[in-house]
């Protein structure tokens, strides 16, 4: 260890021991384990506390944005049904859907488990708000490993890369507090501000 920390000295600026000091003092606190020879030491953190921002989108078959819409926390399947049925509702009345009016609304989304029995659970929605013609909706779910004929999913990777971006241009807004209790809480207003249908709009058109 001592010929190691030499060698550390000389090609860098600090030593093991100053990094570890740098680490706690920047990290607050080091998790620590230990395990039998000849075993990886494994530390078991707690599931994070933290509720997640998700963006619901839905776009048509000419790439135009029918319905976009965020949600704080988990998304389970009530919430998924929910989005649906409002995504046919606004299919229905899109210009786009004028020129089909005899068409069926076909929502099309991937394999997921949040994602089963989704058309028994819209059906339900739009059936207590009074929708009628239930006989145009339709859910096709794709097969595993298909994103590609999925629409949304070109969307979502370019509103992710606008989104890496914006938190780099943004870095001195991102680390400041300001009138909110955490940084966690700004963080997420920042990017409910910056995920609008002007901006997802411009995702869609890429």
């Amino acid at each position: 260890m001592s010929k190691l920390k030499e060698l550390v000295d000389e090609a860098c600026c600090m030593t093991l021991e100053q990094l570890g000091d740098r680490l706690r003092s920047d990290l607050a606190s080091i998790n620590e384990g230990w395990s039998r020879i000849g075993e990886r030491a494994v530390v078991r953190l707690s599931p994070s506390k933290r509720s997640n921002l998700h963006v619901h989108g839905g776009v048509s078959g000419r790439s135009v944005l029918i319905l976009l819409q965020t949600h704080d926390g988990s998304v389970k399947k009530q919430e998924n049904a929910r989005f649906m049925a409002d995504l046919f509702v606004a299919a229905l009345r899109s210009e786009e859907y004028e020129e089909l009016q005899s068409a069926n609304v076909v929502v099309v989304t991937d394999n997921g488990p949040a994602h089963s029995e989704m058309e028994r659970l819209a059906r339900e929605h739009l059936a207590a708000d009074g929708i009628v013609n239930l006989h145009k909706f339709v859910v096709l779910r794709l097969g595993p490993y298909s994103p590609m004929l999925n629409a949304i999913e070109g969307c979502c990777n370019s509103l992710k890369a606008k989104m890496r971006r914006f938190m780099v241009e943004s870095k001195q807004e991102v680390l400041v507090r300001g009138e909110y209790a955490t940084f966690t809480e700004h963080r997420v207003q920042l990017i409910k501000e910056v995920v609008g249908s002007d901006y997802w709009a411009t995702c869609v058109a890429l």
